[in-house]
């Protein structure tokens, strides 16, 4: 015969699985004390594969993290378990497909009065936000590239039409002159050349952007 925790635990979860956590978008995760799945909402099947039947009485982890999650992430969050507190953090899982997709993850102790139950655990997939951060990193890093290769690039024949042109101030041979005059030539070309080329950066950038 079942004794009244068991009794009280059981009317828990009927209750907190019932209409208004099937209709919730986000995933959504219940564990036992011992952090084991005991129910799982449709949107977290319908988004990673797994029905409840494939992952109920595991480790969530067990199933769904893979070679790129975060150690130190995983690490926190069995810590949080431990010390039955509430913890937020992001991390890499994977469907049952093999997919992977970022994960935010929101858990928190379930009590019935002052005896914990399990845990609740709710997931949002942020995968378009971290594209986007991606995307924004990759971008500061060409700036960054971008700005080195111009100072680089730019340095040595800036330096030498500013050379010239005070030789060409005091120089009066005109053969010499016209020598200067044809080194302006030549340097604005090389100038050109490098312009040119930073463009074409620019542009494949802003292309694949």
């Amino acid at each position: 015969m079942a004794n009244n925790s068991e009794i009280v635990r059981k009317q828990y979860l009927t209750e907190l699985t019932g209409t208004v956590l099937q209709k919730v978008k986000n995933m959504i995760i219940l564990t036992d004390i011992e952090s084991k799945v005991v129910w799982v909402n449709k949107a977290f099947e319908e988004h990673t594969g797994f029905t409840l039947g494939d992952i109920e009485g595991k480790v969530p982890k067990d199933l769904l993290h893979g070679p790129e999650s975060s150690a130190q992430a995983s690490e926190e969050m069995r810590q949080a378990l431990a010390e039955r507190r509430y913890f937020q953090t992001e991390i890499i899982n994977y469907r049952k497909d093999g997919s992977q997709y970022w994960v935010q993850i929101d858990c928190s102790p379930l009590f019935t009065g002052d005896e914990l139950t399990g845990f609740l655990a709710v997931q949002s997939d942020i995968s378009q936000k971290k594209h986007e951060e991606m995307k924004i990193r990759q971008k500061n890093q060409f700036l960054k590239e971008l700005l080195q290769d111009i100072s680089h690039k730019l340095r040595a024949p800036i330096t030498s039409v500013l050379g010239l042109y005070e030789i060409l101030k005091f120089e009066k041979d005109e053969q010499q002159r016209a020598e200067i005059i044809e080194l302006f030539f030549k340097t604005a070309g090389q100038l050109d050349e490098i312009i040119k080329d930073l463009n074409d950066k620019i542009y494949k950038e802003s292309v694949n952007y």
